[in-house]
């Protein structure tokens, strides 16, 4: 779905929005920039600089637009793919929510950006600090790391809570000044070493550096 630019409007885009739609569940939408084209914006215009229609100092802008089509009939060949939803296997450990809170502090500032429909995170103080030094390490460039974990429910409370109980320095992962790349051979390192650990541990995320001093 097309979304047209605040200005100019149509056939000007924005972004464009792509949504997909489950048989028995709420459909998922994402929204996208026209820096979604970019690549092919670069590839063209190198195009026209080879072909002498451009010089390499030439600036160049370029706009996205689409145009409705009433022919919503498919050219190509058929997707050889096809989806099957599966329920991810979970462990879930009993536990109260009420003794975790009790236990922890709430991070500085988060009151201000909570919502009451996030579930709850706990993370412990030497995971934080590993990050912290981690980031002072890696001095202009970013790094990062794989936050892993237990899942919880609160019976009582009907709710559920993540323990995250360490993080996995990055390896084999691409590094810049304004950017980190996860590569295959990133997570299949991490996961390494969660089965190094052998504590029923799972991916619950991951976090990376801005060395913002390097920006400027």
């Amino acid at each position: 779905r097309p979304l047209w630019h605040p200005d100019s409007g149509e056939p000007y885009l924005a972004g464009f929005r792509v949504t997909i739609l489950a048989e028995h569940a709420a459909g998922v939408s994402e929204d996208f920039t026209t820096d979604y084209f970019k690549e092919i914006a670069n590839a063209s215009t190198k195009r026209l600089i080879e072909e002498g229609r451009l010089q390499s100092r030439d600036g160049v802008r370029y706009l996205a637009l689409a145009y409705f089509s009433e022919d919503h009939t498919q050219t190509g060949p058929a997707s050889p793919f096809r989806s099957t939803e599966v329920a991810p296997d979970l462990t879930l450990g009993e536990s109260i929510l009420a003794d975790s809170l009790a236990a922890s502090a709430p991070a500085p500032g988060s009151a201000d950006v909570a919502d009451p429909d996030d579930v709850p995170i706990f993370i412990p103080r030497r995971v934080l600090d590993e990050t912290r030094e981690a980031a002072q390490r890696a001095v202009d460039r970013e790094t990062g790391g794989i936050l892993i974990g237990h899942l919880h429910r609160d019976a009582e409370a009907s709710e559920l809570f993540v323990e995250i109980t360490a993080q996995i320095p990055v390896a084999h992962a691409l590094a810049e000044v304004n950017k980190l790349t996860f590569t295959p051979e990133t997570w299949t390192a991490a996961q390494n070493a969660v089965d190094l650990r052998r504590s029923d541990e799972v991916f619950q995320g991951w976090w990376h550096s801005h060395p913002v001093r390097e920006w400027c």
